[in-house]
C-alpha cells in the first residue's frame, strides 16, 4: 500500500466488463451498491459468461493542466484484447474526471454491441451522484446526461462501487499519458 501514496492526486479506477447474464429489464435503480466482500475476491477468469472486462483509470495532478486516461480491455479469461492511453489538455474536478472516464470508456468499447455490461468504480461519490438525479444543469450532470444518452448505456446492468485493486496496468498507462502528454492505442499488442 505504500507505493500508492507517491502517485499523483485523484487516481480513480473503473472496471467495466461485458455481461450477458442479465436481461435488458435490469436497471441501475434495482441493483445494490457496494458489495465489497464479493468485489474484493473478484479475479479474472474465475467467473464464466463474461465476454469482456474493461479497466479504465485516470490521473490528474493538482494545479496543473492535463488529465491522463488509461483503458485495458480483457476477454473473460483475462487476456488483454485492447489498451489505450489518452491525454486531455484540460483542468477539471475529480468527479468530472471520473464521469468523463466512464463516457470515454463507453466510446472506446471493443466488445459486441449487443453485450450487456457492468460499470465498477472505486468512487462511491460518483455512484451516489449518478443515482441521485440532482440538478440537470450542474457541470457533472451534463456529463452524466451524455453517458445516459450514449448508445451503449441501455445495455449497462448496474453501476457498482468496488475497492481499488487489480488496476495497476491501466494506472500505469494513465500516468504515462499524463507525464508525456501522449495519446496512443494498442489494439493487437501491448507495451
Amino acid at each position: 500500500m505504500g507505493r500508492w501514496s507517491s502517485r499523483p492526486i485523484a487516481l480513480r479506477e473503473l472496471l467495466v466488463y461485458g455481461k450477458e447474464l442479465y436481461g435488458a429489464d435490469k436497471s441501475l435503480e434495482k441493483e445494490p451498491v457496494g458489495e465489497l466482500e464479493m468485489e474484493e475476491t473478484f479475479e479474472f477468469g474465475k467467473i464464466s459468461g463474461f465476454p469482456a472486462q474493461m479497466e479504465p483509470s485516470y490521473t490528474v495532478t493538482r494545479g496543473k493542466e492535463g488529465v491522463g486516461l488509461g483503458f485495458i480491455w480483457r476477454d473473460w479469461s483475462g487476456k488483454i484484447i485492447a489498451a489505450c492511453m489518452i491525454y486531455i489538455p484540460t483542468i477539471c474536478s475529480v468527479i468530472l474526471s471520473e464521469a468523463e472516464a466512464i463516457f470515454t470508456a463507453l466510446k472506446a468499447c471493443p466488445i459486441d454491441s449487443s453485450s450487456f455490461f457492468e460499470i465498477r468504480t472505486d468512487r462511491k461519490r460518483l455512484v451516489d451522484e449518478f443515482k441521485e438525479e440532482g440538478s440537470n444543469l450542474s457541470y457533472v450532470s451534463l456529463v452524466f446526461n451524455k453517458i445516459k444518452r450514449h448508445q451503449r448505456f441501455p445495455l449497462c446492468t448496474k453501476l457498482n462501487f468496488v475497492n481499488r485493486i487489480n488496476n495497476e496496468i491501466a494506472h500505469s498507462l494513465a500516468k504515462r499519458s499524463l507525464e508525456n502528454k501522449l495519446t496512443q492505442s494498442f489494439l493487437n499488442s501491448f507495451p
